[in-house]
């Protein structure tokens, strides 16, 4: 009888905190709890994600040694089948390389190498890869201590930009060895050393290592970008009649990476130094729409790479476009309501006219000149678009805050939450190998973005919104040892925020 009395007991929906919260709760710090009837818990259900438990749990009580010791001899010893690597010369000749092999083995170096001209060269291209490749392969060659650091400084800005890739020989390479060996060779710290392009290369890859690293706020990380800036500004304004064509080409590049570098500073509220006035003729500084073979006519061992037939100039010339609109906006009153729209109105159109290859396709089929470069580039430039935007919203509400104007207020708050929605369709629509190929300015970015979502408006649709930037987030932001669902939890997320 007692069965018969209590029927609803048994096939009531009963919610029951999970043993183990899954990997969106445990990011948002909330209750984990399950209905009996469904596979993901409530809070999944609710932000419309996937609920899983992919993340490793941490090992409570301190670290056995024994274990790190066996973890670290298992990586090393799986390393060379993580991926194929691609050997430039014999193996006979991997041995005498003198200040490399303080850093890891040969192959791992090349390996790492590989990843950066395959994966971070279009938004990056400061160097020429079969000039970096014949040098790096020259056995005859003992290898002058500049080259040395830069080929350290190229592996420790890889391993912080590549965080997913990096988990193959993060055992190995570090940006804390990366950085002895530089500093032991004196050549991020000696003011006597000549200015040269070698040592520029060097110093903005370690300055974007250590801050992607350690946080923006990292003091060596700030002195070193200052420092690179005014480096590369000498060559760019007194010494460029003084370079071959391929260094002049890639000494401009370099000076507006670092220009960006600043504006990033200024984008974030830090301190900034800019190479250039706000208002200067910049067209003669332009780089030049310049592929690889058209930089250094050299025989070339692999062809087939994408940048030896292929640009990125224009990408970067986009950026330059983008970076000095806010650039020149934060010249005038800042608290004048026109000003700040008329510089929100041409960022909106600013990347109107870029090539088809880099425009936001709202998940459309790509054009034929796209490649996975070009779709790093388009995620760099409306990412940036977006912050720049953020920023003046931000600048503008500022204004009107004191007015009381009921009117601009709402057009504000509807204008961020019309960002929210542009900058979620491009994170969710675009593969995460892509997105991670920007490296730690892109999670920066995304992260300002939301605090702005968060401190703009307290609408049931913005928290939902925040939530889901955060899951993403959360994914994106990895370190080396850890997993991650390769699921999107939002594969049918669109807007119509961005042309077609």
């Amino acid at each position: 009888m007692a069965s018969e009395q209590c029927p609803t007991v048994d096939n009531a929906s009963v919610k029951r905190r999970a043993r183990a919260a899954c990997d969106a709760c445990r990011a948002r710090k909330v209750k984990c709890t399950y209905d009996d009837s469904q596979v993901s818990c409530q809070a999944c259900r609710d932000l419309n994600v996937n609920c899983t438990q992919d993340r490793p749990r941490k090992r409570r009580g301190p670290t056995s040694r024994y274990f790190e010791d066996e973890q670290r001899r298992k990586q090393q010893q799986e390393l060379p089948l993580c991926s194929p690597i691609v050997l430039w010369h014999p193996p006979e000749q991997l041995h005498g390389r003198q200040g490399l092999e303080k850093l890891a083995p040969l192959f791992v170096i090349q390996q790492v190498v590989n990843d950066w001209f395959d994966l971070v060269h279009p938004v990056a291209p400061i160097l020429h890869r079969e000039s970096f490749i014949q040098q790096l392969n020259d056995a005859s060659d003992q290898h002058h201590q500049d080259f040395i650091c830069l080929v350290v400084s190229i592996c420790a800005a890889t391993v912080t930009t590549l965080r997913r890739r990096a988990a193959e020989y993060a055992a190995m390479v570090t940006v804390e060895k990366c950085y002895q060996i530089i500093c032991n060779a004196d050549r991020v710290r000696d003011p006597n050393l000549p200015i040269s392009l070698s040592q520029c290369q060097t110093k903005y890859n370690v300055a974007v290592a250590l801050g992607a690293h350690n946080g923006m706020d990292h003091a060596q990380s700030q002195i070193m970008i200052a420092e690179v800036t005014a480096m590369v500004g000498r060559l760019v304004h007194y010494d460029m009649q003084n370079l071959v064509l391929c260094d002049r080409e890639l000494v401009k590049r370099l000076f507006w990476l670092c220009f960006a570098g600043q504006c990033t500073l200024g984008l974030h509220g830090r301190p900034y130094v800019m190479p250039i006035n706000a208002f200067a003729d910049i067209e003669p500084l332009r780089p030049r729409n310049l592929n690889d073979k058209e930089l250094c006519d050299i025989p070339s061992s692999d062809e087939t790479w994408h940048g030896h037939s292929r640009s990125y100039v224009p990408g970067l010339n986009a950026l330059i476009d983008l970076f000095m609109l806010w650039y020149r906006s934060q010249q005038g009153h800042t608290s004048n309501l026109t000003h700040l729209q008329g510089y929100l109105d041409q960022v909106l159109s600013s990347l109107d006219q870029i090539p088809p290859e880099l425009r936001w396709r709202g998940g459309l089929s790509k054009p034929p000149k796209s490649n996975f470069g070009t779709d790093v580039q388009m995620v760099n430039l409306y990412i940036t678009q977006i912050h720049i935007r953020s920023f003046l919203l931000d600048q503008m509400a500022s204004a009107v805050q004191s007015s009381q104007n009921a009117t601009a207020i709402s057009e504000i708050n509807n204008s961020r939450q019309n960002l929210i929605n542009d900058m979620l369709a491009i994170v969710y629509q675009m593969p995460e190998d892509t997105l991670e190929a920007n490296g730690n300015s892109l999670i920066s970015k995304l992260r300002d973005i939301g605090l702005a979502l968060l401190n703009g408006s307290s609408s049931e649709i913005a928290f939902v919104n925040l939530d889901r930037l955060l899951a993403k987030l959360d994914r994106l932001d990895v370190r080396p040892g850890t997993q991650v669902d390769s699921i999107s939890p939002m594969t049918t997320f669109t807007s119509p925020g961005f042309p077609s």
